[in-house]
């Protein structure tokens, strides 16, 4: 509670049972009223004109005493049942700020600094723009996921600013991929044996598959044809469905063995997946399943995971987690061809990486540091230190990175259920007991 005329700030202590003064700077700390006869177990508190009122949880009681020396402790109310918090309501303005009026010219907070001075700061999702009154959205930030939780931060190094809270509740999260439309997340959830997904703002958590999984793995979200794939490492499949979990289908189911990472292309209508079976390898199909090739296997590669895309420069790259290394695949038809290491880390053992604009973040669980390098050659390296253990899977929520403007299956193609894109034009298929009538009807 505080005293404006006098400048005094004053607090209970519960343990010593002390109620307790002092100057707003805090000198001229004195203790008003103490000792177990008079405040045996006080809750919470607050002023009116001479007086402190406070609750008491020990002998159910309403009191007050005067504010100055801790004199004329008068009861006020008995037995109260569970006497909580307690408040002075009186309509008297206690002077003005700079804040008073029209919010201090800020578009959201504004905070008292001094009897002339405010701040303006914005909420939880939000920064300031260089006139430092107005309050932008940030669009742009890195997710990623530890067993428990997922998290936002800044692509900007050393930028502290809150991007969202973290997601929290989570069981074993390991791969994790967004609509920036919807502004989901889905997250495979390997423990649960489930896909969800949840508002970036952490509510609205919903199952999308939640039967049929052993243990759900890498997730790709096609943002254009609006399907979500997902792969097991232990059924041994990748399936599809729509992205809230409706017309379910397995795409894939022969020649997989320990599937791991999943990214999806969806104007040139590629899926690209990585495989921990015997050899480890890289594979490509269309996104209906068809025309399925191996982009690289063998020696070459161990424990490919992480598949990212840069839709920028039609570059695939990928961890080896194995070889701790950052791997590109540079070529316009992401052949395979034209591989290239990015990153070499002896001794660490990568798990996730993302690309956003010029470069590259990825995890280093040594350190619990996130580090950006050039994504053409891994060059220019900053980092900074962020709880990262254990992340397994990270990505750059942005909304540039998901453009749709040109893609046959915008409006889904015309198709009933699902729609990917081969050869440049839509082809629709059929969730598991259904068959297509004509081109475009299951």
């Amino acid at each position: 509670s505080f005293v404006y005329t006098r400048r005094r700030v004053y607090w209970i202590d519960a343990k010593l049972d002390h109620i307790v003064s002092c100057e707003y700077d805090g000198s001229s700390k004195r203790i008003v009223l103490s000792g177990s006869r008079q405040i045996n177990h006080p809750f919470a508190m607050t002023l009116f004109e001479d007086y402190l009122y406070w609750t008491d949880w020990q002998n159910k009681h309403v009191l007050r005493v005067s504010k100055l020396h801790g004199e004329n402790v008068t009861l006020l109310s008995a037995g109260v049942s569970k006497p909580m918090d307690i408040h002075a309501c009186y309509f008297h303005l206690l002077g003005n700020n700079l804040c008073g009026w029209k919010n201090g010219g800020c578009s959201q907070l504004c905070l008292v600094t001094g009897k002339n001075t405010r701040r303006c700061t914005c909420i939880i999702g939000y920064r300031l723009i260089g006139d430092g009154r107005t309050c932008e959205g940030i669009n742009s930030f890195l997710l990623y996921t530890t067993a428990k939780e997922i998290r936002a931060l800044s692509t900007t190094p050393g930028d502290t600013t809150a991007v969202h809270p973290p997601i929290t509740g989570l069981n074993g999260a390991s791969f994790l991929d967004f609509d920036s439309a919807g502004r989901w997340i889905y997250y495979s959830d390997e423990r649960a044996r489930v896909i969800r997904r949840v508002h970036v703002d952490g509510t609205g958590v919903q199952d999308i598959i939640a039967t049929g999984l052993r243990r759900p793995q890498g997730i790709a979200v096609d943002w254009v044809g609006r399907n979500l794939f997902w792969c097991d490492a232990i059924t041994d499949l990748i399936e599809v469905s729509r992205l809230n979990g409706s017309h379910r289908k397995v795409l894939i189911s022969t020649g997989v063995s320990d599937p791991k990472s999943l990214a999806v292309y969806p104007s040139m209508g590629l899926l690209f997946w990585s495989d921990w079976g015997t050899p480890a390898r890289i594979e490509r199909a269309s996104m209906d399943g068809s025309r399925r090739s191996t982009l690289i296997s063998g020696p070459t590669v161990r424990k490919p995971t992480g598949l990212t895309l840069d839709y920028l420069h039609g570059s695939l790259y990928w961890v080896d987690s194995k070889k701790n290394s950052i791997w590109r695949i540079n070529s316009s038809l992401l052949d395979g061809t034209d591989r290239k290491i990015i990153v070499s880390a002896p001794g660490i053992t990568l798990r996730s990486i993302a690309v956003f604009g010029e470069f590259l973040y990825w995890t280093d669980p040594s350190t619990s540091n996130i580090k950006r390098v050039s994504k053409f050659n891994g060059g220019d390296t900053v980092q900074w230190k962020f709880a990262t253990t254990g992340s397994s899977s990270m990505r750059v929520f942005a909304r540039e990175a998901q453009d749709c403007t040109v893609n046959p299956c915008v409006l889904n193609g015309g198709c009933t259920h699902t729609c990917t894109v081969l050869d440049g034009k839509p082809v629709c298929s059929c969730p598991q007991g259904y068959r297509l009538e004509n081109p475009y009807r299951c």
